[in-house]
């Protein structure tokens, strides 16, 4: 990958890892990856904090305010979620419901967002990875306490422009970016917009204009906006979704036969959204 950027946490590569192998049906007692996926799931509960300020937390380092950190709290807390619903047992419902608690208590009480350190004001790109854990939780049967997906919307109203239909990074930031919006768009739909609320529908045309289909080329090459809209425009089905599924799959398929012939491992990102389109083909 020409540009994996410097950040490093073990606690988000495994928990992506995870999301992957769920994606394709592998759980710690079914497929071939069984043994895998177990060590896997017993090493994020191994570094989740007990007691303190940072209880419930998945992040591999003690240090507050990394970059890193509350993004690699969320994979790892929605990954336990997502296996929370495929295999119910009380130690996973134990550590997802204190992941999830770590996450309501860090929210922002008056912008409803997060970032890096727990009550930090938030960025949208931080934020979209606590409501995807929030939402898993829901799935798993775990709500959140009154106000904080009201306060998560708060946030959203933020940092959106053109009456929601695009979105920024931060409410200070000037410009909105496609990654942004599509991951604002993913998190209205998980906070209630229908799939015909106008702004979705515009915010929708807008990603799929084509300098924003995905292309694995320099100046192109956003692997994290075709991951959010990849699942936004799942949620909606349609026309638009089969014609960006099949795009991505061609793109995607012919990058990991280059990754093979390279003998190069692919980002963590690509092949979760890889594994999430084969989920989807298996449905």
């Amino acid at each position: 990958y020409p540009d994996p950027g410097s950040l490093r946490t073990d606690t988000g590569a495994t928990a992506l890892a995870l999301l992957c192998f769920l994606g394709a049906g592998q759980t710690t007692t079914r497929g071939q990856h069984a043994s895998q996926v177990a060590k896997g799931v017993d090493w994020l509960l191994s570094v989740q904090k007990r007691g303190g300020e940072q209880s419930g937390d998945f992040y591999d380092s003690q240090q507050e305010g990394e970059n890193a950190s509350f993004y690699a709290h969320a994979q790892a807390t929605m990954a336990l979620a997502e296996l929370l619903v495929l295999e119910p047992s009380p130690r996973l419902q134990q550590a997802v419901e204190a992941g999830l608690g770590y996450i309501h208590a860090a929210q922002h009480p008056r912008t409803g967002g997060w970032k890096y350190r727990a009550g930090s004001e938030g960025d949208l790109s931080v934020f979209g990875w606590q409501l995807l854990a929030l939402q898993t939780g829901r799935m798993a049967g775990l709500q959140p306490p009154p106000g904080v997906l009201e306060r998560a919307s708060g946030f959203l109203d933020l940092v959106q422009l053109e009456n929601g239909a695009r979105y920024r990074y931060e409410p200070s930031s000037r410009s909105d970016t496609a990654a942004m919006t599509a991951e604002g768009l993913l998190c209205r739909q998980y906070l209630g917009w229908p799939a015909d609320h106008p702004a979705l529908r515009e915010g929708g045309r807008h990603l799929l204009e084509e300098p924003r289909r995905p292309r694995w080329q320099a100046g192109r090459r956003n692997v994290y906006q075709w991951y959010y809209t990849a699942q936004m425009l799942h949620n909606k089905q349609g026309d638009e979704w089969r014609v960006r599924e099949e795009e991505l799959r061609r793109e995607v398929k012919r990058m990991a036969l280059l990754y093979q012939v390279g003998n190069v491992a692919p980002p963590p990102v690509y092949q979760l959204l890889w594994a999430n389109l084969s989920r989807d083909k298996t449905r």
